[in-house]
C-alpha cells in the first residue's frame, strides 16, 4: 500500500487564522492568570507593609522566593499551553479544512463532467452532514435528469 503524505496546511489562510485565534486566546488566558497571580502577590506585600514589617522580613523573602518559582512554573506552562494549542489547533483546522477542500474539488469534477459519484470524508472530518446533504442532492439531480433524459425518448 502506498503510503499518502498528510499536508496538514490544506487551506492556509483559514487555518492561520484559526492558530492566530486559539493563539489569542490562550494568550489572554494566560495573561488573567498572570495579572491574577501578580494581584495576589502584590496583596500580600502590602498587607505586610501596612503591618509595619521591616523589608528584610522572612515574609517578603518567602513571598520573593515564591513569586520567582510561580513565574518559572508560569513560563514553563505557557510554553507547554503553546504547543498543545498549535499542535490541537493545526488538527481541528485540518478536520474544517479537509472536508471543505474534498467538496469543493469534488464538486469541480461533478461541474467539468469528470465524474457523477457521491463525495466522502473521511472518517474524523467535521461535517459529515454536508456531505450526506451533498449526496442527498446528486441523487436528486441524477433522478431528475434520469427522468428528463427517459421523457425525450422517442416512443
Amino acid at each position: 500500500m502506498a503510503s499518502q503524505r498528510r499536508v496538514l496546511l490544506i487551506n492556509p489562510r483559514f487555518q492561520a487564522f484559526f492558530l492566530l485565534f486559539m493563539g489569542g486566546m490562550n494568550a489572554v488566558l494566560l495573561g488573567v492568570v498572570y495579572l491574577a497571580q501578580a494581584y495576589f502577590f502584590a496583596e500580600f506585600e502590602r498587607l505586610g507593609i501596612t503591618l509595619g514589617l521591616p523589608s528584610d522580613h522572612a515574609l517578603f523573602r518567602f513571598l520573593g522566593e515564591q513569586r520567582a518559582t510561580l513565574n518559572q512554573v508560569f513560563a514553563f506552562v505557557a510554553g507547554v499551553s503553546f504547543c498543545f494549542s498549535v499542535f490541537f489547533g493545526l488538527i481541528v483546522s485540518h478536520r474544517i479544512a479537509g472536508p471543505m477542500h474534498r467538496l469543493k474539488a469534488h464538486m469541480m469534477r461533478v461541474a467539468l463532467g469528470a465524474t457523477r459519484s457521491e463525495v466522502a470524508f473521511r472518517e474524523g472530518d467535521f461535517f459529515p452532514e454536508v456531505a450526506r446533504a451533498y449526496n442527498l442532492q446528486l441523487r436528486r439531480l441524477k433522478r431528475d435528469l434520469e427522468r428528463i433524459a427517459l421523457a425525450r425518448l422517442p416512443e
